[in-house]
């Protein structure tokens, strides 16, 4: 059984090529086991760096954190910039463009439905020959994102 004891000078930090002789001190009773000399290289690793983070947003632009003496290639700063660009578009999509919100926010005075609120607002109703009801809304799908997005944030409130 091999003891505990381990030993070294100063581990190598650069690259390059090493040697190392390792010996083994076995304990009493387990025959002594002959010492190696291993040869390794140490390749240098490719630069990482963390990508960069949205710092700032306006209408106009986008404003990135990036870490300090850090290199970033430029293909990848342009593809981490058209994520962020996309995310953006598809939260003013979710907010400020929601056309849903936009429709409602036409509405908000409104105490009870106008003719001009349903035109907006509803696809299509059906009435079968039983007399069932059917409606079909413009927005559901904007409707849906919305609550999503809101339940996400933690800002949604239980129809």
């Amino acid at each position: 059984m091999l003891s505990s004891a381990y030993s070294s000078s100063a581990a190598p930090v650069n690259a390059g090529s090493y040697t190392a002789a390792v010996s083994f001190v076995m304990e009493q009773g387990y025959p002594q086991l002959s010492g190696v000399t291993v040869q390794y290289v140490i390749e240098k690793a490719a630069q990482t760096c963390p990508a960069p983070t949205l710092a700032a947003a306006t209408t106009n632009s986008l404003t990135l954190n990036v870490a300090e003496n850090a290199e970033y290639s430029m293909e990848r700063a342009q593809v981490r910039l058209d994520e962020l660009e996309q995310q953006q578009r598809e939260r003013r999509q979710q907010t400020t463009e929601n056309p849903w919100l936009a429709v409602c926010g036409q509405f908000k005075e409104e105490q009870a439905l106008t003719e001009a609120m349903a035109h907006a607002l509803i696809e299509r109703v059906e009435i079968d020959a039983e007399d069932h009801v059917s409606i079909t809304l413009r927005y559901q799908d904007e409707y849906r994102a919305l609550l999503q997005l809101l339940a996400a944030a933690g800002e949604a409130v239980p129809a």
